[in-house]
């Protein structure tokens, strides 16, 4: 498998993706940190704002830290599932809203991606909240990870 072109994946999704993207983080920071930010590391609240990451598909999106206390540098992702992750959050933000609703091919299709990094994404986020595959329940489009069943009970 080679490299995606996720730039033009997300410059053909919208044109307000990073509009998108800034609410996601603004809703994934307020969960993230609802008793307030705190150091992965000794969990001490005594942190400062240090920025936002520079990488440039997340540039302005993710916010760094400094722990006071022990000096231990980190962001909204550490020691999360999204941590060290290439994926754009655009497409993170897709699957997570749309894991219930289509396939993992669909989804791949659609983003312009791998089955297996959808797939992964997905694994990564149920392993997050602490469910598991096994605990899944068809709903009423009948899809389960990577099958849709048709009126006669054949995997499509």
């Amino acid at each position: 498998m080679g490299a995606y072109d996720y730039k033009k994946i997300i410059a053909k999704e919208s044109s307000d993706v990073y509009l998108n993207e800034t609410l996601f983080m603004d809703i994934f920071r307020s969960i993230r940190w609802a008793d307030g930010v705190y150091c992965p590391k000794c969990k001490s609240f005594d942190v400062y704002k240090k920025g936002f990451l520079k990488k440039s598909d997340y540039k302005g999106k993710i916010r760094k830290y400094t722990c006071k206390k022990c000096n231990n540098n980190f962001n909204d992702f550490t020691n999360t599932f999204l941590e060290n992750s290439k994926v754009p959050i655009s497409i993170i933000e897709f699957i997570l809203f749309h894991m219930d609703t289509m396939s993992v091919t669909d989804m791949a299709n659609h983003v312009g991606c791998s089955r297996n990094t959808v797939y992964r994404i997905i694994k990564n986020i149920y392993k997050a909240i602490g469910n598991k595959h096994e605990n899944l329940v068809l709903t009423n489009n009948g899809y389960l990870s990577e099958f849709k069943v048709d009126s006669k009970n054949r995997g499509v």
